[in-house]
């Protein structure tokens, strides 16, 4: 959630020295998004839809039963740099996300998910526009707007979980701080994610490793949990799309939310194939 940064701080002044501290520790910066024009389908530009510019090898991505999946956007690495006031992404780069719009086959809890998204990078300076398969379902070009925002974990989060049992004072508190930016959706970049269900670190964590999530009644009815469990925190956001039916003309489930999300050393190191994808909503 976003932050209202005033009540934040009366919030902070109320508790105890330590716990302030390590709620403080939780902010992360994020890029709130908005899509304010329309731009070329091919234009080397950070945006929604489109059509993907990209490298002399790249192949369209597919399902395990040949559909092609469908272009979300395109993020100019150097653009969003800027935005969050770090080189956080790879210089002169292009990332083109793609994802099984048509049929939404999967919630991104089972192993076998994997095959319903990607996300292809390529060399600003040379890459191309592709040509779009028969079949393929496509957005009209959106050009992002975006600026820097601090947000903090959801009142469900683990991490907030630990800082104080869920009635107390401090946490009604806690939950009347989100901003309210009026109607529309909730597109960002990094940072911490709006829930619309529970978290999602462990689970990216698990179901990237192979762990069955649909199949479960609960975690432990898996033996490979344990040992999995500490590297849900190596997880974070990467992009956060919002349903947005009359703007960009996609809606994710019901009305949810479409999740990319990436370790931190895969992040550093440019591995955008190990992203992983969930759908709330």
């Amino acid at each position: 959630m976003e932050l209202d940064m005033a009540g934040l701080a009366a919030l902070y002044a109320t508790l105890d020295a330590g716990v302030a501290t390590a709620l403080a520790g939780l902010q992360l910066p994020s890029v709130r998004l908005r899509a304010p024009e329309a731009c070329a389908s091919d234009a080397a530009v950070t945006r929604f839809g489109g059509v993907p510019l990209v490298g002399a090898d790249f192949a369209w991505p597919r399902t395990e039963d040949g559909r092609p999946l469908c272009l979300v956007g395109q993020w100019h690495c150097d653009e969003v740099n800027t935005w969050v006031g770090a080189a956080v992404l790879p210089a002169g780069t292009l990332l083109a996300f793609f994802f099984d719009v048509d049929e939404q086959a999967g919630w991104g809890l089972a192993p076998q998910d994997a095959r319903l998204w990607r996300v292809v990078a390529a060399d600003a300076v040379t890459a191309a526009p592709a040509r779009v398969p028969d079949g393929a379902v496509t957005f009209p070009a959106r050009c992002m707007a975006g600026r820097r925002v601090l947000s903090m974990p959801d009142e469900w989060e683990p991490v907030i979980r630990a800082v104080w049992a869920k009635d107390t004072p401090a946490a009604w508190a806690y939950q009347r701080l989100q901003l309210d930016d009026g109607p529309g959706p909730v597109h960002r970049i990094f940072g911490w994610p709006d829930l619309q269900q529970g978290s999602m670190h462990l689970d990216c964590q698990l179901v990237s490793n192979g762990v069955d999530l649909m199949a479960m009644r609960g975690y432990g009815d898996d033996p490979r949990v344990p040992g999995l469990q500490a590297g849900a925190a190596d997880w974070r956001l990467l992009w956060q799309v919002d349903t947005d039916e009359d703007g960009l003309g996609w809606m994710w489930g019901d009305t949810g939310v479409l999740y990319f999300w990436i370790r931190s050393e895969d992040l550093a190191a440019g591995r955008f194939d190990r992203v992983w994808v969930i759908l709330q909503g």
